[in-house]
Parts: C-alpha cells; sequence; structure tokens
C-alpha cells in the first residue's frame, strides 16, 4: 500500500490505525506482522539514543580537527573559520554573532562548529540556546542539519522543533522513521518525536500512540508515548492509561506503567486520583497500580489523602503502593 497523503492518513490513524510494519522496541519482544509494502526498508529494531553528555568542566574550547567550512555568506565563512584560532571570550562571541545572524548559513557554521567543540560550558550553552530557535519557517534545513550534527547538538535541535511542533510534524517522523535506510535517520525522527511538546501536536500524538496495529514494541510508537507523558496533561495521561488498559503484552504494559510513573507535572494530579481510586481509564488493578504510584510525585494533601484511603483498598498490591507513596510525601512533607 502507498503511503497515504497526510490530510488522509491522520483521518485513517484516529479511525483504524497506522498501516504500518512493527519494529522492536528497547526490551520489548518484536511483534509479528506482514510487511505492507511501505516505503523504504525498516528492521526489526531500532537503538535508543544514550544520554546526553553534558558532565565535566570546560578545560579548553579549542574543536577537534574537522572538515573545512565553506559558506556562501563571508561573514560566516570568517566567524566559523577563525573560531579555532580565538580565546575562549572570542570564542563566545563567534558563537553570538552567528546566532544573531540568524540565517540558515549561520545556523549551518553553528552546527559545524558544534560539531568538533568538546562537551563543556560553552557547547552546553550554545545547545541551550539552540533549544529556543523558532523552527516554523526553516523547519525543513534544521531537520537536514540533524543528520550532520553530533549528539548533543541534536538533542538541542530536536527540543526547537519539538516546542513549535503540530500534526505535520508528528507525521512527518512516522514517515521518517518507516523510510530511513539507516540507524540515524531512525533515531533522528524518534528523537524528534519524543521531544515534542507543543499543544497542537497532543491530538496527533495520542492516535499514533493509540494506534490498534502498532504497540511500544514499535521504537516510534513508543517515542510518542514519551512525549506525552512528558507533556503530562490530563487528556494525556488518560491517552496512557487507556493504552495501558489495553495493552497487548506484559511487557507494553509495564513499558507505559513506567512512563505514567514518572509524570509529575501538576495538572495531570486530578486525573492520575480519579485513576488511582479506579475509573473508566482504570479499571484494572495493574493501571490503577501505575497512577498510584505516580502520586508519590505529588508531594500535597490532596494526593496523600487519597493514598490513605487507598490504604484501605481491597487489593492488598494497592494497600502497599499507597503505604509507600504516603510514606514518600510525608517524608518530603516534614510529616
Amino acid at each position: 500500500m502507498n503511503r497515504l497523503k497526510p490530510v488522509f492518513f491522520l483521518g485513517l490513524l484516529c479511525l483504524a490505525g497506522c498501516d504500518r510494519p512493527h519494529a522492536a522496541g528497547p526490551g520489548i519482544t518484536p511483534q509479528t506482522t506482514p510487511d505492507r509494502s511501505l516505503p523504504g526498508p525498516r528492521t526489526d529494531s531500532a537503538n535508543s539514543l544514550p544520554p546526553s553528555a553534558l558532565s565535566g568542566r570546560e578545560s579548553a574550547a579549542t574543536p577537534r580537527p574537522g572538515p573545512e567550512f565553506h559558506s556562501k555568506n563571508p561573514d560566516v565563512e570568517r566567524l566559523v573559520q577563525s573560531f579555532s584560532k580565538g580565546s575562549p571570550t572570542a570564542q563566545e562571541e563567534s558563537v553570538r554573532a552567528l546566532l544573531e545572524i540568524g540565517t540558515m548559513e549561520a545556523l549551518d557554521g553553528l552546527v559545524h562548529l558544534l560539531g568538533s567543540l568538546r562537551p563543556g560550558e560553552l557547547k552546553t550553552r550554545t545547545c541551550q540556546e539552540l533549544s529556543h530557535l523558532d523552527t516554523r519557517d526553516d523547519r525543513d534545513t534544521l531537520l537536514a542539519l540533524m543528520s550532520l550534527a553530533d549528539q548533543e547538538t541534536r538533542r538541542a535541535l530536536a527540543i526547537a522543533l519539538g516546542a513549535q511542533a503540530d500534526s505535520g510534524l508528528v507525521l512527518r517522523m512516522v514517515e521518517q522513521f518507516d523510510a530511513a535506510s539507516h540507524d540515524q535517520a531512525r533515531q533522528n525522527a524518534r528523537l524528534v518525536m519524543s521531544a515534542i511538546r507543543a499543544p497542537e501536536a497532543m491530538e496527533t500524538l495520542a492516535a499514533v500512540l493509540t494506534d490498534p496495529n502498532n504497540g511500544m514494541s514499535d521504537p516510534i510508537v513508543a517515542a510518542a508515548a514519551e512525549a506525552l507523558a512528558m507533556s503530562g496533561g490530563a487528556p494525556q495521561v488518560n491517552v496512557l492509561l487507556r493504552k495501558m488498559q489495553s495493552s497487548g503484552t506484559p511487557e507494553e504494559a509495564k513499558a507505559i506503567a513506567e512512563l505514567v510513573a514518572g509524570i509529575s507535572n501538576p495538572v495531570a494530579e486530578s486525573a492520575l486520583i480519579y485513576a488511582a481510586r479506579g475509573n473508566k481509564e482504570a479499571t484494572t488493578p495493574t493501571v490503577r497500580l501505575a497512577a498510584v504510584r505516580a502520586l508519590e510525585n505529588f508531594p500535597g494533601q490532596e494526593s496523600l489523602g487519597v493514598l490513605k484511603q487507598l490504604q484501605q483498598d481491597p487489593n492488598p498490591e494497592i494497600q502497599a503502593a499507597a503505604a509507600k507513596a504516603r510514606k514518600k510525601i510525608e517524608t518530603v512533607l516534614g510529616l
């Protein structure tokens, strides 16, 4: 089947699920399903991106040797080529100048510099600046630059793209993951997907996660779940709980439970309280347990009161989890 255009694809995604083959995510057994002739090969696994290395003091900002940089903009070319010979102060001024120029040529030069800089304060601060870029008009260029960037820079670009994402970007990352012929392109698609925080993209992320044809064993679906958990609004919590409740395997339920347990956005507290007590989103003990465990992230009187009540729950596992979460909250509150 040919890949559907985004408008039609979103409609089918919400109603019937993505017509996509499966790929195994970390720690989850791959599902078996016939190939449906989507463009580009798929592999049975995709490597998780390792944590970003931001530790360590910057003893020197001297870049590692790299390919010579050329640009159509002579100012950009001069700033990049003179960078390695400058003092730390001059290097920081060059970075600021490239950010102020703000063109795609300047960004290309900045990515070139970041790829050669050792981890340290200057690189971290520059990546933080990159993560606040306005990406709405230059999405194609930023996605292309990710293939040239090092790990820390890719994360910064992914954060920038994710902060201003929409349904189109979500669908594009699904398609990029499907069509990719090498691991780096798949990793970049997964990285951008997991960094999405924009409200405009939440509905489409939910559609990707709740697609009945693909589960958490698919890395791009797992990335959508991570994004929903990190966004942490009540609707996103409920989507995760529904997916957990309908999970086909214990591994999938466990993967979602771990995401739910890490939710700490204050706006999610009420949804988690209702789920911990047992509502339509959480009718099974496993789903309720995930919500109970998440309540320890909300050290306030409301969650504390609910946990006290849940220590009288008929289910012994709920009782034990509530007691543990209550003890943690009381320790935080000094009770």
